[in-house]
């Protein structure tokens, strides 16, 4: 079967990631449907991602300023374990470009030339638990104060943000794209081939080739 309409049901963060990634990378002609309900709540929290999240929403058009500042995002650096052992652990998040010191001079190997390595020493130096303990960020906004100084090429990071705001970021830059109901679904009838279709209270029936 041919998919012609695509039917997003439920908003929030995960609801309109689909819909800003569709809406950039599906043909025009298919039609892409997201019913939320304003009756219903979202469940608000921070969200920590890993550093593939980056990339997935360049894919879906966006660039970090566009919905880093707005969903007050931070750059994650790492973990640092408190009360497992008898001194926190720090334990790194970040891409080897983040331990660059110079031209083929790696952070890590610097180190391994160092005698007597210090786990602790070692851990409490790189250039991530700096940035963390000291609230700082490796770039301000800027695609050219990249900390990445022109020896490997632009890296993506983790990032912590406000799923809720994430969503309502996402919503605006893509909503004139789709179809926006906000209705709240009542029934949903099945059969074997599975969907039959979605009953809304205000909305009729809403049928589609793909439900996400």
């Amino acid at each position: 079967m041919k998919i012609k309409n695509i039917c997003i049901v439920g908003g929030g963060s995960s609801g309109w990631i689909a819909a800003s990634y569709l809406s950039h990378n599906i043909p025009q002609n298919i039609k892409i449907t997201l019913i939320e309900s304003s009756d219903i709540g979202t469940i608000g929290v921070g969200e920590g991602t890993q550093p593939f999240t980056m990339p997935f929403l360049r894919d879906c058009g966006l660039s970090p300023e566009d919905w880093m500042k707005s969903s007050d995002a931070t750059y994650k650096y790492g973990v640092e374990f408190t009360g497992w052992s008898k001194d926190p652990v720090f334990v790194d998040n970040d891409t080897q470009e983040m331990a660059i010191m110079g031209p083929g001079i790696m952070y890590h190997e610097y180190w391994r030339a160092k005698k007597g390595i210090n786990r602790k020493e070692f851990a409490r130096d790189l250039p991530s638990y700096k940035l963390a303990r000291n609230n700082k960020a490796p770039k301000m906004g800027d695609s050219r104060l990249d900390y990445t100084p022109g020896f490997s090429g632009y890296t993506w990071d983790a990032v912590h943000f406000n799923a809720t705001a994430l969503g309502d970021t996402l919503k605006e830059k893509c909503i004139n794209k789709i179809i926006h109901i906000d209705d709240t679904i009542i029934n949903i009838p099945t059969n074997d081939d599975g969907v039959v279709h979605l009953e809304t209270k205000n909305s009729g029936n809403i049928k589609a080739d793909l439900y996400i």
